[in-house]
């Protein structure tokens, strides 16, 4: 009996949710919302200055930039969160998929925030890690 090969089928981005774990300013999440209609793209941050920056950059996005985009081009839910991603599970458990942008962070905060990771993300969910030498 022939076995039923499975058709890869095209990512329904409008079901997920992205998370950039160590967003800084919010430019990955204001690309990756312009780029993609995800369901939400959200930036989390721990340091208070770099979560403003990107609270007005994503305002700034969502007044000059998403009225430009086509209806359902965009990813619907923009935001930027201040918090502990090391001390919170709230971040792994909204997410589908996962940046982490860790060039700055310690092996323990690298440790902590990948266990967060395993213990929250949902079922299917796919962790990114970026880091490039300061040099």
């Amino acid at each position: 009996q022939p076995q039923k090969q499975l058709q890869p089928q095209p990512l329904q981005h409008t079901r997920f949710v992205l998370v950039d774990v160590g967003s800084g300013s919010g430019r990955a999440v204001a690309a990756a919302a312009t780029l993609r209609p995800w369901r939400a793209c959200m930036g989390w941050e721990v340091l208070a200055p770099l979560h403003r920056a990107a609270e007005l950059l994503l305002a700034e996005w969502e007044r000059e930039l998403r009225p430009l985009l086509p209806d359902g081009a965009a990813a619907a839910r923009v935001e930027a969160r201040l918090g502990d991603a090391s001390a919170d599970t709230a971040w792994a458990a909204a997410a589908d998929v996962v940046l982490l942008h860790w060039t700055t962070w310690g092996e323990r905060l690298r440790s902590a925030v990948g266990a967060r990771a395993r213990a929250g993300l949902r079922e299917g969910g796919v962790v990114g890690a970026v880091s490039a030498p300061l040099v």
